[in-house]
């Protein structure tokens, strides 16, 4: 049974949207075997879409997209970009 998970990110401004979706690009790369990946970015939100029929692979990915997304939005408020 292929799993899904959907997250969205609403930010300030689409100039912040702008500025995570670029810090998180790079890492938009190597995702493990069988995890299907999308990002979108839309004005001030950025929406992530995974599947995968393995859930622990699928929760693994999760876990360290959200950690990324963490690390960049908290580089992004101490540099005040909004």
């Amino acid at each position: 049974m292929k799993l899904q998970v959907n997250v969205s990110i609403s930010l300030i401004s689409k100039n912040a949207a702008d500025s995570l979706y670029a810090a998180l690009e790079p890492d938009n790369i190597g995702f493990p075997e069988g995890v299907l990946f999308n990002i979108n970015k839309n004005h001030n939100r950025i929406d992530f879409s995974l599947s995968s029929e393995n859930d622990l692979k699928l929760l693994s990915t999760v876990d360290d997209i959200l950690e990324s997304t963490q690390a960049a939005i908290d580089t992004l408020i101490k540099v005040g970009a909004n």
